[in-house]
């Protein structure tokens, strides 16, 4: 693993580095092991946390609390999707597509009230149509956001999120601040106030407080403290110096190995075939492919993509902003101009893009920078100058057309 890749031609490249997106992250039941994969592949090159390798990056010694630990195991054992997608449960997480499906069916147990920090659940989960079934079915839907999005429109309470510079809260992040120090810095300073508008972190200590778990969910001022105690620091020292040195180490697993339980840099992972998957990466194919479903291929004979984006937006913020509206007004349909001509479809007409869930009508258009049997949608879209509560959402979100069957999500995490 120490040797350089040594090519055909004789010459080498050291160090290298891979860096991945939500190309590997949204690739359905494969996402988990792929990215395995590329990890495994940095590691038997020798690039791991060497200097222009794909280095670990120090992290600040925190000492946030962990209420996970505080669920007895019968309650952690309620968590939705947590014996299938074994991963999620190192992150507290339910599953979201067996949540929503949950809230319909009562089963295993009922689920009568959701709370959404600033997540558009409407237009960002798979299988739009379910998800909004799900909402309406709720007894009660609080939404704690900046905007009123689809989400907000189908809430019982819609609390009003305080924006970038009325938070003053211990957002920590690393920055490299040349080649031999990372920093931490406090991002957020408040510097005006609007209304009665909370930041997450009051609105969550706040409700946790009301729920009678004070001793979990002290003042903001006491958890930062409390965080940042094994550095040595206070909140307000942080505040004064904007951020504090992490000097860079390179190659930290000769000290102290991986963070695995054999110590080691694990290309078969033990914790994968504790978990009953399989310890090395492996393709799945998925249940609705050109070789799983080949009849259906020959209906719906392109590959739909839903995950692309606009570099105008995030996710499904910023349609309501005119200026960005201005620049991208709304979603296309993009596919290879040779597809296009095929089907008698002109750049700049409208056609619809359908799968087995629903279809859409949209304004296509054509380049030759994708595979012919490629179509695409960009992700996330509502249309707020339309009619509440849904402002057009099965028009024109890619969701409208995707699956929510949790057999066909990733493995592990359940993506």
């Amino acid at each position: 693993a120490s040797r350089p890749i040594t090519r055909s031609s004789g010459t080498t490249t050291r160090p290298g580095c891979i860096l991945w997106g939500n190309g590997l992250e949204h690739v359905g039941l494969n996402a988990f092991q792929s990215l395995r994969a590329v990890l495994i592949l940095m590691g038997i090159t020798g690039n791991i946390d060497v200097p222009g390798g794909n280095v670990f990056y120090p992290a600040p010694p925190l000492a946030y609390p962990d209420l996970r630990e505080k669920l007895g195991p019968g309650q952690d054992a309620k968590r939705i999707g947590g014996q299938k997608f074994k991963a999620l449960n190192r992150a507290g997480f339910a599953h979201p597509p067996t949540l929503f499906r949950t809230i319909l069916s009562g089963e295993p147990y009922p689920v009568k009230a959701l709370i959404a920090v600033g997540s558009n659940v409407v237009t960002t989960y798979p299988n739009t149509a379910r998800i909004i079934e799900a909402l309406n079915q709720l007894e009660l839907l609080v939404v704690h956001d900046l905007f009123m999005t689809p989400t907000a429109e189908y809430a019982d309470i819609v609390l009003p999120a305080a924006a970038n510079l009325e938070r003053d809260e211990p957002r920590l992040h690393l920055h490299i601040k040349g080649p031999q120090a990372m920093f931490m810095d406090t991002v957020s300073r408040k510097l005006t106030s609007v209304g009665e508008r909370k930041s997450d972190w009051e609105f969550m200590i706040g409700l946790g407080r009301k729920l009678g778990y004070e001793e979990y969910f002290p003042s903001l001022e006491a958890l930062a403290n409390d965080a940042l105690r094994p550095m040595g620091i206070t909140w307000d020292e942080l505040k004064a110096h904007d951020y504090i040195p992490i000097p860079i180490e390179y190659r930290k697993y000769e000290k102290s190995g991986f963070g695995t339980p054999t110590g080691k840099f694990e290309i078969y992972s033990t914790v994968m075939k504790d978990w009953g998957y399989d310890p090395l990466p492996s393709h799945v194919e998925p249940a609705e492919s050109p070789v799983s479903t080949p009849e259906r291929y020959k209906e719906y004979p392109l590959l739909l993509i839903t995950g692309a984006k606009q570099t105008q937006y995030y996710h499904s913020q910023g349609r309501q902003i005119p200026s960005l509206r201005k620049l991208a007004p709304e979603p296309l349909l993009e596919m290879h101009t040779e597809t296009a001509a095929a089907l008698g479809i002109a750049a700049g007409e409208f056609a619809w893009v359908e799968t087995a869930r629903g279809r859409m009508r949209l304004k296509v258009r054509t380049h030759d920078r994708m595979h012919p049997k490629i179509v695409t949608i960009p992700h996330g879209w509502w249309l707020p100058e339309q009619p509440g509560p849904d402002h057009g959402v099965l028009e024109v979100c890619a969701n409208v057309l995707t699956d929510d069957d949790p057999e066909n999500c990733d493995v592990a995490f359940g993506g």
